[in-house]
């Protein structure tokens, strides 16, 4: 019997899909893993269908195959995590240059803050100049030059 040559939980699986197989008259499909003798691990895919006479649709057996398909479910599972590795290296390329961006803002804002407080202690420096009075010394040319001195008088 099946229950004696496979593992318990393996051989409960392919019974009930015997079972369904009988009892709804159709196709059923299901994979498995199987480790061999040699410790490796398989993956099958099961086709299971009812066995009947032509003239008759009550089955008296069960037919089926079962296809090793460990190598695909490597190369899809290699090829899941490849996709899962890129997404991951694409949200933190997409962080880091999130990241950069803030920066490169703040930086902005910090240069502009840097221009403003200057304007305002340029402005500050002349208004303090200007409330001390201008006393043109004799040689003042641009006084002289605007005012037009007559340094004869003087």
């Amino acid at each position: 019997s099946i229950m004696e040559v496979l593992p318990p939980s393996l051989a409960k699986k392919i019974v009930a899909s015997n079972q369904r197989v009988i009892s709804t008259h159709k196709t059923d499909e299901l994979e498995i893993e199987f480790e061999h003798r040699n410790g490796e691990k398989h993956t099958y895919h099961m086709v299971k269908f009812p066995l009947s006479y032509l003239n008759t649709d009550e089955p008296f057996g069960i037919g089926g195959f079962a296809i090793d398909i460990s190598e695909q479910k490597k190369a899809e599972e290699k090829k899941q995590k490849e996709l899962k590795d890129k997404l991951k290296a694409e949200e933190q390329k997409r962080k880091l240059d999130a990241k950069r961006e803030q920066e490169r803002k703040d930086e902005q804002e910090y240069m502009e803050w840097r221009e403003q407080e200057a304007a305002i202690h340029a402005h500050d420096e002349l208004e303090r100049d200007h409330d001390e009075p201008y006393e043109p010394e004799l040689n003042d040319s641009w006084y002289d030059d605007q005012y037009e001195v007559d340094t004869d008088y003087l």
